[in-house]
């Protein structure tokens, strides 16, 4: 047995997914695969269930669920050794990229930030927020000198 409602209950039981998995797959899975960019190991067990079940019952009794698991099984191995599913920060740092840097694409708020304000604009809004900086630094400033 693979754990607490793990693979291996899956596949004893393949028209009754684990509560565990659908618990842990909807809560801390997300978290999961929004730091990891991988599926989840308790959404992968839920696949690979539902592949082994639905390839059993189309095969018409010729594929064992057995059978069908084992083979949907590797074929997930594979696809998690090469993920291509990108990560959360790696978003983040597209888009940051793209909020300083306009492609020509025009505006879209998503993709292309940087096409929907003229260029010069980031570069005020920096300088106005050193003024203000400096502005309410002032008093301590002026507290040194005296």
């Amino acid at each position: 047995m693979a754990g607490w409602g793990g693979a291996a209950v899956a596949a004893k039981d393949p028209a009754n997914s684990s509560w565990f998995d659908t618990f842990m797959s909807d809560t801390v899975g997300v978290l999961y695969q929004a730091g990891t960019g991988k599926v989840d190991p308790w959404t992968q067990n839920q696949i690979d269930s539902q592949g082994a079940q639905d390839i059993a019952s189309a095969s018409n009794g010729t594929i064992s669920y057995d059978d069908a698991l084992a083979s949907v099984q590797q074929q997930s191995q594979q696809l998690a050794a090469n993920p291509s599913m990108p990560t959360w920060l790696d978003g983040a740092k597209a888009w940051w990229s793209a909020a300083w840097n306009d492609d020509g694409s025009g505006c879209s708020l998503i993709t292309n930030p940087a096409g929907c304000y003229p260029s010069w604009l980031p570069y005020a809004a920096l300088g106005l927020g050193a003024i203000l900086l400096l502005w309410v630094l002032r008093p301590y400033v002026v507290a040194a000198e005296e």
